[in-house]
């Protein structure tokens, strides 16, 4: 005898499914602007510059390193320099 599947239910999955991917990319995307931390390094004082984008198959990340104690942070956001309107 066949059984018809209850579609209902897969869509509800599905749904899930993305609100869970929407939320971790708001939460990625909030870690990074808390990471570069207006452009000023936590652990000197010093400012991060621009060092170059690397691109990943499906993404891109921008490096950025501080002038004064060499600190390197990754980031998934392109932040503009302070001053700058880009």
């Amino acid at each position: 005898m066949y059984h018809s599947r209850d579609s209902s239910g897969s869509l509800i999955t599905i749904l899930i499914l993305v609100g869970v991917l929407l939320l971790l990319s708001l939460i990625q995307g909030c870690s990074s602007s808390t990471a570069y931390n207006n452009g000023i390094c936590p652990y000197c004082g010093g400012a991060y510059q621009f060092k170059e984008t690397v691109g990943h198959r499906y993404s891109t990340h921008y490096i950025y390193v501080c002038n004064k104690c060499g600190n390197l942070i990754e980031s998934s956001t392109y932040f503009n320099p302070p001053g700058k309107n880009n």
